[in-house]
């Protein structure tokens, strides 16, 4: 596929000032090059026309991995606190502020084993049932931590003592686009 696909307006802070555009190519061989755009060394219309340039998707996401300590196996998309020692996980629950969730299930992890979590980015499941008690998420909809250790809701908590925490939006019946937000104590 050719093509414009990737450019960015950088301000680098030099003692000029002088603003320049660089544009983030990924060549025919997979290298990522980067030009700039202002001084002439390459202009749009020759990116427009550059048959090796190929369609680049980067995933901003990020991953920590984990001892699971719940004592039990943990599915994917379930919320995950840290455990009281510090070291591990243990599924999260809205009851308490020690057990408000830092990220999701990354994968299947069975007790006792390491496994990853996600704390920003997309998870993807067939079956979110393990999860929110529905096969599906509802598109746009934010999820909350539950007060059921290992879940999400649709409803934010309202008991007093609880957190109420969001943790994701659902961008399609299957993916949840994760952002941990700071928790509110009721």
């Amino acid at each position: 596929m050719s093509g414009f696909k990737s450019r960015r307006d950088i301000t680098p802070t030099s003692l000029t000032g002088d603003p320049a555009r660089f544009m983030n190519r990924a060549t025919a061989g997979g290298a990522i090059e980067s030009q700039n755009i202002a001084d002439g060394a390459i202009t749009d219309e020759q990116v427009a026309d550059d048959a090796a340039i190929t369609e680049t998707k980067v995933d901003v996401s990020y991953l920590t991995s984990g001892e699971n300590k719940n004592g039990s196996d943990l599915v994917m998309g379930q919320p995950v606190a840290s455990y009281t020692s510090g070291t591990g996980f243990v599924a999260a629950s809205a009851l308490a502020v020690a057990t408000q969730s830092f990220g999701l299930l990354n994968e299947d992890v069975a007790a006792t084993i390491s496994g990853t979590i996600r704390f920003i980015g997309l998870i993807t499941l067939a079956d979110w049932t393990a999860v929110i008690g529905a096969a599906t998420l509802a598109p746009r909809t934010t999820y909350y931590l539950s007060e059921t250790p290992g879940k999400l809701t649709a409803t934010p908590p309202t008991s007093l003592g609880s957190v109420v925490q969001q943790v994701g939006v659902a961008v399609t019946p299957t993916t949840l686009d994760v952002a941990i937000k700071q928790s509110v104590l009721l």
